[in-house]
C-alpha cells in the first residue's frame, strides 16, 4: 500500500507540474470528453480512498476544464461534502 500511495503522489506532482508548466505557456489544453471526464473522476475517487489526496486532482481537472470561479469553489463544496 505504501508503493501504491507513494506512485499516486508522484503522479499528481507530475499532473500538478504539467498544469503549471502549460499555464505558463499560455496554451494549457481544455479538457474535452467523457472518457478524460471518467478518467479523473476515477482517479479522485480512488485517492480519496487510498490516502484521503483527491484535492489536487480535482483541483487539476477543474482548471484544465475552464470552470469560473464560483464554479470551481461550488463544485469544490460539493465534492468535499
Amino acid at each position: 500500500m505504501r508503493r501504491t500511495i507513494g506512485g499516486l503522489l508522484v503522479l499528481l506532482v507530475l499532473l500538478v507540474a504539467l498544469t503549471v508548466a502549460q499555464k505558463a505557456r499560455g496554451s494549457a489544453p481544455r479538457v474535452q470528453g467523457r472518457s478524460v471526464t471518467v478518467l479523473f473522476g476515477l482517479l479522485a475517487g480512488f485517492t480519496t480512498m487510498v490516502a484521503n489526496a483527491a484535492g489536487p486532482v480535482m483541483s487539476i481537472y477543474l482548471l484544465a476544464t475552464g470552470t469560473s470561479m464560483m464554479t470551481f469553489l461550488g463544485t469544490g463544496a460539493w465534492f468535499y461534502l
